[in-house]
């Protein structure tokens, strides 16, 4: 059963964070199955990223508590991303 457009799903899992479908292909074996706009409404410009969605596509726990941890450190030009 799908759920119908109006419903709002947030994908904490890697199923729609991959964009390369060779790379899908390769670690799940079977078609790739399409993409969601990927970000974090806390961070600037992350609600405009997602603003509208009804499919959205998370970071995991490790990229989140690194991203949210880090970026008072950005913020105050005190690290910058590679």
């Amino acid at each position: 059963e799908q759920l119908g457009d109006e419903v709002l799903v947030v994908d904490m899992g890697a199923d729609f964070r991959l964009q390369d479908a060779g790379d899908w292909e390769k670690f799940y074996g079977s078609p790739h199955a399409g993409t969601w706009p990927y970000g974090l409404p806390e961070l600037p410009g992350g609600r405009a990223v997602l603003a509208g969605s009804r499919r959205i596509a998370v970071p995991g726990c490790y990229p989140t508590a690194v991203s949210l941890a880090l970026f008072p450190a950005y913020a105050a030009s005190l690290a910058e991303p590679e």
